[in-house]
């Protein structure tokens, strides 16, 4: 569970017409309890933490305005 965040942006789905008219609230945790965490729900393929530049480098990235996003939280 995230006990401290920073609300980044509100991204809209690229691609309404196949997936509805979507908005993704992205926030970066900077303080977690209780575990790992774990997907629910089959809305995601996977979960897991990352340095920048991995995230970066994911190939399957739901939409590619996230890695501006990421580089933005830390651009080097």
């Amino acid at each position: 569970m995230p006990t401290e965040w920073t609300r980044l942006a509100t991204l809209h789905d690229n691609s309404p017409a196949a997936r509805g008219d979507g908005h993704y609230h992205m926030f970066l945790v900077t303080g977690w309890t209780g575990g790992a965490p774990r997907m629910r729900n089959d809305e995601h393929t996977r979960l897991g933490w990352f340095a920048i530049a991995e995230a970066c480098a994911l190939a399957d990235l739901a939409l590619p305005a996230y890695r501006q996003m990421f580089r933005a939280i830390h651009p080097g």
